[in-house]
């Protein structure tokens, strides 16, 4: 929907000032009414089904749908609603339905704008919404108007797995009389018996049309009038032909009728939707009542399936909400807890391989100020810890949140979403930042049996809030959750959806594996959401992939921080002020066609979406292989600099082997590289020949050098990649993460270099050897 371009056009007829929230309130009124009485004349199921033929994307459409079905699913919600709250039976007076569906589907969008833009005003106070408010608008356009957030396989697959256990599945068939798989399969049965009378109404339209084009010359007028009536019933048909029965599902499941009873009876939408106003408040503010409830009944034994994108989301709300109001709760909680603990660590075991991991732990942290002031051996509050992994010099904390956002929350209000958004994601931020404060402070932290984890070596530390709950609308608003006190600046977490992370898990490459530490670093930085906007996760991680999701660097703060690179203030500068807020557009659609040849869905073949514009992938995958100490930090690293930064680096090796074999010496060169002091790092590339008996010494120097450059820089890492000058292969791989305090000896060190703002810009070229001509 051209949603901006049509709200502008609204507004541009509203009359200013404390004028205009009373005019579009009545605009919404008007509209509403207009709307209401047009359906009131058709069934529901009328009314259903022939926006279905209009909003969802069909495959017999070959791609040319009758109108534009962007946000189709959301339109066809509100139209059913509205008929479910106002239909009477059908008026053999009415037009033909199909004639009137392009004024309804003006409407309905009419009714979603207005909407949107009432509910905006009224959450202005003094010319500016606040973060709360931003919030609760964001979640409230992604209830409106996002469906099918995650692929349905994939929430299938987690619905098996939270459901299907013995114990779940034995709670739900006491209560329900159904369990998990019963609710699918009657769902999805509706749907299809739906599918099927559709085609059988197309075959019968194709088949009268064709004979009529057969025999065209000889056609009566009684011939004429029989195609025209079966074209009018193939989009205006009967409710029995466009719904199922009882009887019908479960001959073609070959179930019991009382199994299917009780599944419809579960899923229907319920008859007291209220008034018309009512439905499109409830609708507009998030409060879909078909997003638990997404079949419709005529009441005389007939059934009809909004839309299949409604099943899967329903069944997991609907089947939680019953067993949260039985005994069978806190069994059902824990193991969705388990459950979601489990997932999350088989994940990241694929992109932070090696690590060391702990899960479900408890240690101590100090109770009062003077225990924190104290030995840490003497703290007395155990808390406890989800999940940690530290690889070398990473350390990932993840906090695992399976607790669900309230209908209410989803509606947009502001305390329920509030008190929602803090268990979630507020809670977990704090558990994952009191961890990580004890890294930092105390480089290490006890556990409850007295065995100490020792964390000196970490100097980068991310964490993460992981859900089972689509936060769409809200993950994405980091910024946001920080300026309504959600979160704290200095512990801010990744907040994602389990489905999000497995996907983006399966898209990095497994042999390197360092773009998913790079996309932490950019994902977490403070001002990531203020500079980016998008609807969803996979937006941000794909947008990485292409352009990077890189937030230029504060000079100034460069400027405080990392004195000795003053000379990149100017350019940085201009590239600082000429980033503008970027609202990413969708980027999911080469991701979607390989998810679905992938899965078999589709029979076209897909490439897998992959980080774009990286010459040091294929170091990366060396070092991966390797395993030297702090490859993965390293390999980041390399990945953080542009494509012609990237381009340099691995093109210095080549020169610096040039020189080497050019005049038989070793030969390196330093690269300060960092935008703050936490993310600093000296880089030296460096090539001797390793047939000499001197090569053992030169490491050992080379280890010497960075460092003592990392402490005169006051940097926190650094690395040297030393290759061999004759096989142009890396030979050796060294890493510094040694704390900022000097001793005789490194003093030493430092004395014999050059100054702190000196370093060699570029390498200077070979001399030119080639032999003078005769004039």
């Amino acid at each position: 929907m051209t949603v901006i371009a049509e709200s502008a056009a609204l507004l541009q007829q509203a009359p200013g000032g404390e004028a205009t929230l009373p005019w579009l309130e009545q605009q919404l009124a008007d509209t509403i009414d207009s709307l209401s009485a047009g359906l009131s004349r058709y069934t529901t199921f009328a009314v259903c089904e022939v926006s279905r033929l209009n909003l969802l994307p069909w495959t017999f459409m070959q791609g040319v749908n009758f109108m534009d079905t962007d946000g189709g699913p959301a339109r066809l919600e509100l139209l059913t609603l509205l008929a479910a709250a106002t239909s009477q039976r059908h008026n053999g007076d009415a037009l033909p339905i199909w004639k009137q569906f392009a004024e309804w589907k003006t409407a309905a969008d009419k009714i979603i704008q207005l909407s949107a833009m009432i509910n905006l005003y009224r959450a202005i106070e003094d010319g500016a919404l606040d973060p709360m408010a931003k919030i609760q608008a964001s979640t409230r356009a992604s209830e409106v108007l996002l469906r099918e957030s995650s692929y349905g396989d994939m929430v299938k697959a987690t619905l098996t797995d939270l459901f299907d256990p013995p114990q779940i599945k034995s709670a739900l068939v006491d209560l329900l009389s159904f369990d998990l798989g019963g609710a699918i399969s009657v769902l999805e049965a509706c749907d299809e018996i739906q599918t099927d009378k559709l085609n059988e109404r197309l075959a019968a339209m194709r088949a009268a049309l064709d004979q009529g084009m057969a025999n065209e010359e000889n056609l009566t007028d009684a011939d004429k009038e029989e195609i025209g009536n079966r074209v009018n019933i193939t989009w205006d048909p009967s409710d029995d032909d466009v719904s199922a029965s009882v009887a019908e599902i479960a001959e073609r499941l070959r179930i019991p009728e009382s199994t299917v009873a009780a599944v419809l009876a579960q899923f229907v939408l319920p008859s007291d939707l209220g008034s018309p106003e009512e439905v499109v408040s409830s609708f507009t503010t998030g409060d879909n009542a078909l997003r638990t409830n997404p079949v419709i009944s005529d009441g005389n034994g007939r059934f009809l399936l909004v839309h299949p994108s409604l099943v899967l989301p329903a069944i997991r709300e609907n089947l939680e909400q019953r067993l949260k109001q039985s005994p069978f709760w806190n069994e059902y909680q824990a193991h969705r807890g388990k459950y979601l603990e489990y997932e999350t660590s088989k994940c990241l075991s694929q992109v932070l391989p090696g690590a060391d991991v702990r899960s479900g732990f408890e240690y101590f942290i100090p109770a009062d100020e003077t225990e924190a002031a104290g030995d840490p051996a003497g703290y007395t509050k155990l808390v406890e810890g989800d999940l940690l992994y530290l690889l070398d010099d990473v350390a990932v904390v993840a906090e695992e949140k399976a607790v669900a956002l309230a209908p209410s929350a989803r509606a947009g209000n502001t305390r329920r979403l509030r008190n929602d958004l803090v268990r979630i994601v507020t809670r977990a931020a704090e558990q994952a930042g009191r961890l990580k404060e004890r890294m930092e402070k105390d480089r290490g932290f006890r556990l409850r049996d007295g065995t100490w984890v020792n964390t000196e070596n970490v100097r980068e530390i991310h964490t993460m809030a992981v859900s089972l709950e689509d936060l769409s609308g809200v993950s994405t608003a980091t910024a946001d959750m920080l300026r309504a006190g959600l979160l704290d600046a200095e512990s801010i977490p990744w907040t994602v959806s389990l489905n999000d992370l497995r996907l983006i898990v399966e898209l990095v490459d497994p042999s390197a594996v360092a773009v998913f530490l790079l996309y932490l670093r950019r994902r977490r930085h403070p001002e990531a959401t203020v500079v980016f906007a998008a609807v969803d996760e996979l937006d941000f991680f794909l947008n990485f992939f292409e352009n990077g999701l890189y937030v230029q660097p504060d000079p100034e703060l460069m400027r405080a921080e990392l004195p000795y690179m003053t000379g990149t203030q100017t350019g940085y500068r201009r590239r600082r002020d000429g980033q503008a807020r970027q609202f990413i557009t969708s980027r999911t659609d080469p991701l979607d066609a390989w998810h679905a040849y992938t899965s078999g869905y589709s029979d076209v073949p897909a490439r897998k979406p992959e980080i774009r514009n990286s010459p040091t992938i294929p170091l990366l995958r060396e070092l991966q292989t390797r395993r030297d100490f702090g490859w993965c930090s390293i390999g980041a690293t390399l990945l953080s600099g542009s494509t012609r930064t990237q381009q340099e680096w691995m093109n210095t090796p080549k020169d610096l082997i040039k020189r080497a074999r050019f005049d038989g010496h070793g030969h390196s060169v330093t690269r300060p590289y960092g935008s703050n002091r936490a993310d600093a790092w000296v880089q030296v590339w460096a090539v001797e020949d390793s047939s000499t008996p001197e090569f053992g010494a030169a490491i050992a120097n080379l280890k010497d050098y960075i460092r003592a450059k990392k402490y005169q820089l006051r940097f926190p890492r650094a690395m040297a990649l030393l290759f061999d000058s004759q096989s142009g292969q890396l030979h050796t791989a060294l890493y510094d993460g040694t704390p900022l305090v000097a001793d005789e000896y490194l003093d030493g060190l430092v004395a014999k270099l050059f100054p702190a703002d000196k370093w060699q810009k570029s390498l200077p070229k070979l001399p030119n050897t080639r032999r003078g001509k005769r004039r």
